[in-house]
């Protein structure tokens, strides 16, 4: 009872404080800045859900309280907010009279329930048709909230996308054509420099050329916006998934995956990005919530165990949480690991995964940056516990959204018979990357090098990894079961 008044106390004051401070907010930025500060004190304090919820309300104060734009798509993302932070399917009534949606837009909501609601704080960008704006889980993780209609006004992409903070810039509303062609010029000479595929750099980049000679990017005045279509179209003309253009306003995104914010480049990364890497004009399936930690696990009913992984990450921390489930879990009977939504990482979080399967040193994979180029061979580090590990079956699940580091550890656990893949063919994306600076402080992440077998000197690249049992990824689970028991 005592430290519940104590922790009531400190709330009412931490919201007098921040109230005071919101009273005094410059701009956006300062807000978005507090706001990250005070969620996490709350996170680490265990508030209580009644304290923090007076906290977002004051925090709302910090926002600069966010405008919806007044146009169609504007009047149409209020509506989005208002009925998922409410759980009501206000919306879904509203504005889609087609029943397959019902399914998804009910996971909406589960989604909204779970992670407090959002919160807009950005727009993105806008068009008549689209509209993406950043936002803030109550919970404390960003996303982008992405909507689009047809040319009759009809619903057909609606999804919540990993995010970073963002940043506002000049020309994220006012890009001018000089600058348009700066930026795609200064992407088609990178592509020509440096793409993997030494035979494609010409094509690709002349392609891009073309394209900006042709005209299509007139009237993009929005660097979000720019952005986006440039990586549509670059995985378009490639079919290379890994291929990205990063805006100043997500530099966060640079920093995170790659480490730094830099003059050049610097390669240490083969992930893909899940908040941009599908921008379907469909029913999407792909929401998704950052409120997750990469790697974990649960114990499930006749000793089998249950991993979940969302992105392979490489530090000291993750060593050590991977390293404390795989001890949790070395005397299960069989060991799922979920991959369905995994959006790739670090190779080396891969090989220190895989070095826990295999009682003796593994040849993984080689890799090169030109097909004629030195091949660097990856083995796999037995540990302590691999022995105890390396004879226990191993079910891995699939889907269409596993990619990158999770197809590379998919892939090597196939290749070497060490587990069982159920689910759908991945997304084929094998290429490693690093990422280069622009014109005007956007960013290339451009595919550098290509990871293989070396004794078959095939990948997975464009094709994805096939599964030993073929099912939904919503099947999956239920299936690995039935084999593990």
């Amino acid at each position: 009872m005592l430290l519940f008044i104590v922790v009531c106390l400190i709330s009412t004051q931490l919201i007098a404080q921040i109230d005071n401070q919101g009273n005094a907010l410059q701009n956006q930025q300062q807000g978005i800045e507090l706001i990250d500060q005070y969620s996490e004190h709350f996170r680490q304090t265990g508030e209580q859900k009644q304290a923090y919820y007076k906290l977002e309300q004051a925090v709302t104060l910090l926002q600069g309280k966010f405008e919806f734009p007044s146009s169609k798509m504007g009047v149409l993302a209020r509506s989005w907010y208002e009925s998922v932070n409410s759980g009501k399917k206000k919306f879904f009534e509203q504005n889609l009279s087609d029943n397959s949606w019902e399914k998804f837009f009910s996971s909406l909501l589960s989604l909204g329930q779970k992670v407090g609601g959002f919160r807009p704080v950005l727009v993105s960008y806008e068009t008549p048709q689209t509209i993406s704006i950043y936002s803030k889980e109550n919970k404390g993780s960003w996303v982008k909230v992405n909507l689009e209609v047809n040319s009759e006004g009809q619903l057909i992409s609606m999804g919540v996308k990993k995010s970073v903070q963002p940043v506002d810039y000049d020309l994220r509303l006012n890009l001018t054509s000089d600058q348009t062609k700066d930026i795609v010029k200064s992407i088609a000479a990178e592509l020509e420099r440096n793409y993997v595929t030494v035979k494609l750099r010409s094509e690709y980049s002349q392609e891009l050329v073309k394209r900006l000679r042709n005209g299509k990017y007139d009237n993009v005045t929005q660097g979000d916006l720019l952005a986006d279509k440039l990586t549509k179209d670059l995985r378009e003309i490639s079919n290379d998934k890994h291929l990205q253009v990063i805006p100043p306003s997500r530099i966060n995104e640079v920093r995170e995956r790659f480490g730094l914010e830099q003059e050049d480049h610097r390669s240490q990364d083969n992930s893909e990005p899940n908040s941009e890497l599908s921008e379907e004009h469909e029913l999407s399936e792909d929401i998704e919530s950052i409120d997750v930690q990469s790697i974990t696990s649960e114990k499930l009913d006749n000793h089998i165990g249950y991993i979940t992984i969302e992105r392979f990450v490489f530090n000291q921390k993750v060593i050590e949480r991977t390293n404390s489930i795989l001890s949790d879990l070395k005397n299960s009977k069989a060991i799922i690991i979920d991959l369905t939504g995994s959006g790739g990482g670090d190779g080396e979080a891969v090989i220190d995964l895989l070095s826990y399967f295999f009682e003796n040193p593994e040849l993984l994979t080689g890799s090169s940056k030109s097909p004629n180029g030195p091949v660097v061979e990856v083995w796999t580090t037995p540990n302590e516990l691999s022995k105890s590990l390396s004879s226990i079956p191993l079910y891995v699940l699939t889907s269409s959204k596993t990619i990158s580091a999770a197809e590379a550890f998919t892939y090597h656990l196939k290749r070497k018979n060490r587990a069982t893949i159920i689910g759908e063919t991945t997304a084929g994306a094998g290429n490693r990357v690093d990422v280069f600076k622009m014109a005007h402080d956007f960013y290339l992440v451009n595919s550098i090098e290509t990871s293989f077998d070396p004794e078959k000197n095939e990948g997975w690249e464009g094709t994805g990894v096939s599964p030993d049992i073929r099912t939904s990824r919503r099947e999956a689970l239920e299936k690995a079961l039935s084999l593990a028991n």
